[in-house]
């Protein structure tokens, strides 16, 4: 059984139990017969396999209030908690998976025996549907007004005036599973406890070695084991089987292996069911056994998933893959379990606090909902693409209205389907497509305008550039999943203004106050670019706005004097010459690519910017800015005959919303405006880090009190879209680049020869 536990001290005014060693004793209902594996163990492993058998139907909401507990046993998920109006008492949420209902019960301190008094619960397990393990804790105030934890109770019950409690205080201190400790207020260390189907309880604990320590008690509080793992070998949290009882996998790093553990209470011992190989941990969790099938989360295949492991033959599948399912991995989960039912899965994530839990039957088929919002992926960007299919899980379960279904379409024929099916008038409802097919359907008229369909509030925390990205003719059609962003540095000395033209850049290599070369970083951690690269990224965004061509007159001025300096100036390839990484832009001579796919790569960047005078002037233009932001991967559009206007906008808010973007599911940036708070963790020696973390970067702090990431979330806020590309002409010119520099040809030549194609190029009308 898989539980997760909140520790919160929440007082329930509950009392020191009176008399309870005179109450009924309470003893779970009998189980079934022992299974077959406790004698047999389990089948030797199989390799495992991959078959998507299972998918989620639907997302059925859970609402609940505060969270002290939560798990689940056999086809019952169970919540424990509070609500504002109980007047501190506990309530008991149990969902039947099998019929979908929901018991509520309210717990008084009466219920367990209690008096009224100052008391804590802390948790609870379920040893069956009707029998209930509760733990409760009490402090004393000493005469100094500090608090000394008093009791850690036991208390089983079934709710009905029968309790049994046990005190577990002192053998949890004799064995150093507690200690004693005086506090300003009631403070309690987590333990980490499990209770089988007989309730005897079982107590993991982390050993001085990074290893493991096991200890079970019986009901009565006696210890029937302990056990000591060996260095390297580490405990998962426990499973419990059908029939109660509970195994425990290890992983032991030096056998590159986990071990599935089982305690035979009656003879107490501990014994080994099987080993399954595994070079490093991959099972995330376990979930439960129902006969011989053992579930767990895995993390062994192409992608993270459910694992069915069969004990009897040793089969291994993977009946459910999260990416391949629409469903985030970043859910906590558990799974029910039942006679004559699939699994049931419950996702749970903590928002402001609280919990927001949805319950997910799964199906034998993928399910195909009548009236439900198709949404198709039609670029292969992994990325961006798997940012949209986690958004359609999400969407679908925050607006329980409304259903959208994922397709991958990047395939050449399910792309060529989808695009004849909107010629028609048909198609998927939001299709995310490249920025080239993008402009082509807006073209043709088939996309609505979003631009009503973004909330004004929405707006406020995105950065300027992504709704210029998703702009074609004149209208918003489009908004980037993730993006990208890159600008050029030079020294402020060499140059001090805010932008610079390609003719600036020339004059300031034929001054020689620019050397003709240009170090990229973070990407290729700044080494040199190859001749043919720097030119690329000196003329590729100048195409628009610079004097190589004359749009106006369409005419090519590649032959031009200044451009053939500029192959002369850039012509020595120090690509593999070595880098000082102490001077970045070696007293102003060097232009500095910054190329940004993670909030990281900013740290050190901005750090040597300052220490060498850098200033962000960004790519040759004569606008208002050369620092682009880019999408990355594709933009969500929407089919202009979709009716149901409000599942687009749902499902935009989603997409940029701030929790989906918070997620990093590769190199990419958010869409959102940069908050540089959400970071930064100040540990406690002042020292500020990125996302804490023993091996954290720390965060430059420059003299003026702001930090890297300061001046990169100003940085980005000052990015435009990356203007549309010439992909042609840029053609044209790698292909006789390339040739120059392999075959020796003169600059003036290959400027010729330039100057030529794309003369031709424009003269036919593109």
């Amino acid at each position: 059984m898989k539980k997760y536990i909140t520790v919160l001290l929440v007082s329930l005014a509950l009392a020191v139990l009176s008399g309870c060693g005179e109450s009924e004793a309470i003893s779970p209902q009998p189980q079934p017969e022992e299974a077959r594996w406790s004698t047999d163990g389990f089948a030797a492993p199989g390799k495992l396999e991959e078959e998507q058998t299972f998918w989620a139907e639907q997302y059925l909401p859970w609402e609940h209030e505060e969270q002290l507990d939560a798990g689940v046993y056999g086809k019952l998920f169970w919540h424990l908690g509070l609500t504002p109006d109980s007047n501190g008492e506990a309530v008991l949420e149990i969902y039947d998976t099998a019929s979908g209902e929901v018991s509520v019960t309210q717990i008084s301190s009466e219920d367990l025996g209690l008096e009224a008094g100052q008391g804590h619960l802390m948790g609870m397990e379920m040893l069956d549907e009707s029998h209930y393990v509760f733990r409760w804790v009490d402090f004393v105030q000493e005469e100094t007004g500090l608090y000394r934890q008093s009791e850690d109770r036991m208390i089983y019950t079934d709710l009905a005036g029968n309790t049994q409690a046990v005190d577990f205080r002192e053998i949890y201190l004799e064995k150093g599973i507690d200690r004693e400790e005086l506090t300003e207020v009631p403070t309690l260390r987590s333990i980490n406890w499990h209770c089988d189907g007989k309730g005897n309880v079982y107590v993991l604990c982390r050993g001085e070695n990074g290893d493991f320590d096991l200890y079970l008690f019986d009901r009565e509080g006696k210890l029937l084991l302990e056990h000591a793992g060996d260095q390297g070998q580490q405990a998962l949290e426990p499973l419990r089987a059908a029939d109660g009882e509970m195994i425990l996998p290890v992983y032991n790093d030096t056998d590159k292996c986990y071990e599935f553990l089982w305690v035979d209470t009656a003879e107490k011992k501990l014994l080994s069911l099987a080993r399954l190989e595994a070079s490093r941990p991959f099972i995330v969790q376990m979930y439960g056994m129902l006969g011989n099938e053992l579930y767990y989360r895995s993390q062994e295949g192409t992608e993270e998933g459910i694992v069915r492991w069969e004990i009897g033959s040793g089969r291994r599948v993977q009946v459910l893959g999260f990416q391949t399912a629409g469903i985030d991995t970043g859910y906590r989960t558990m799974l029910a379990l039942g006679e004559e039912q699939t699994p049931v899965l419950r996702l749970t994530k903590f928002k402001e606090g609280r919990p927001r839990e949805w319950v997910a039957p799964l199906v034998e088929q993928k399910p195909k909902t009548q009236g439900a919002i198709r949404v198709a992926n039609l670029t292969e960007s992994e990325e961006a693409g798997g940012k949209v299919a986690e958004c359609a899980v999400l969407a679908s379960m925050e607006t329980p209205g409304i259903r959208y279904e994922y397709e991958d379409a990047s395939a050449q024929e399910a792309r060529d389907r989808i695009m004849a099916e909107l010629s028609q008038g048909k198609g998927p409802d939001l299709l995310f497509v490249s920025l080239e097919d993008m402009r082509v359907l807006e073209e043709k008229g088939l996309l609505l305008e979003i631009e009503d369909l973004i909330p004004p509030e929405l707006r406020e925390e995105l950065l300027p550039a992504v709704l210029e990205i998703g702009a074609s003719g004149g209208r918003l059609v489009g908004v980037p999943a993730v993006v990208r962003a890159e600008t050029l540095v030079a020294a402020e000395n060499t140059w001090n203004r805010d932008t610079w033209s390609l003719e600036d850049i020339i004059g300031l290599m034929e001054e020689g106050k620019l050397a003709g070369t240009i170090r990229s970083y973070p990407l290729m951690q700044g080494r040199y670019l190859p001749p043919l690269s720097t030119v690329m990224e000196l003329v590729n965004y100048s195409l628009a706005d610079s004097f190589l061509i004359d749009w106006e007159n369409r005419k090519s001025h590649f032959d031009d004097e200044r451009f053939i300096r500029l192959l002369e100036f850039t012509g020595t390839d120090m690509s593999g010459a070595a880098v000082n990484t102490e001077a970045w832009m070696d007293e102003g001579k060097n232009i500095l690519w910054g190329y940004f796919t993670s909030e990281s790569a900013f740290l050190d960047f901005f750090a040597y910017m300052e220490a060498e005078g850098g200033r962000i002037l960004g790519f040759p233009t004569e606008g208002s800015s050369g620092s682009y932001l880019s999408a990355e991967g594709g933009v969500l559009v929407v089919n202009a005959n979709l009716d149901r206007k409000e599942a687009a906008a749902c499902f935009m808010e989603t997409l940029l919303g701030k929790e989906l973007q918070s997620k990093k599911s590769g190199m990419c940036l958010s869409v959102r405006k940069l908050s540089p708070e959400d970071y930064i963790v100040e540990q406690e020696s002042g020292r500020l880090v990125f996302m804490g973390g023993n091996s954290a970067p720390e965060v430059p702090v420059f003299s003026d009190g702001s930090t890297s990431l300061h001046r990169a979330s100003d940085f980005l806020e000052n990015c435009v879209a990356t203007p549309p590309g010439y992909s042609q002409i840029n053609k044209i010119v790698r292909e006789e680049l390339s040739a120059m520099y392999a075959e020796g040809i003169p600059p003036e030549k290959a400027a010729q020869n330039i100057n030529s194609r794309v003369q031709i190029y424009l003269d036919e009308g593109n």
